[in-house]
């Protein structure tokens, strides 16, 4: 779904489980103001039956302090229903942020070489 009535044009896509892990895509711009329904949808993929979410960042073109809030925000979401948030891409746009204000909420890009990528 793009959304564009508010605020920049933004979109999440959030794709069905496949062995416990949720796939969810972040595009477009995330900046304030940071839309609802795109809240809302990042926040509606943790009802998904799973453990794991995968979060793919790559195709943020731009991402302003509101999104990042809106990033962290899902992560701590997540953590309280007791999922675990890896992002698996993240594009330069994110990357420079959340380096620049010290608030790389996800650790490092990727996880740990048991847990398996996505796939190519």
């Amino acid at each position: 779904m793009t959304v564009s009535d508010h605020g920049p044009e933004s979109w999440v896509t959030v794709h069905p489980p496949v062995d416990g892990v949720i796939l969810v895509v972040v595009s477009g711009e995330l900046a304030r103001p940071v839309d609802a329904t795109v809240t809302e949808q990042l926040m509606g993929s943790l009802d998904q039956p799973g453990h794991l979410l995968w979060l793919d960042l790559s195709q943020l073109s731009f991402c302003d302090l509101a999104g990042l809030r809106t990033l962290i925000g899902f992560q701590d979401r997540a953590a309280a229903r007791g999922l675990r948030v890896r992002v698996v891409a993240i594009s330069d746009a994110v990357w420079m942020l959340a380096d620049l204000t010290g608030m790389r909420p996800f650790g490092q890009v990727g996880g740990a070489d048991d847990e398996p990528g996505p796939a190519e």
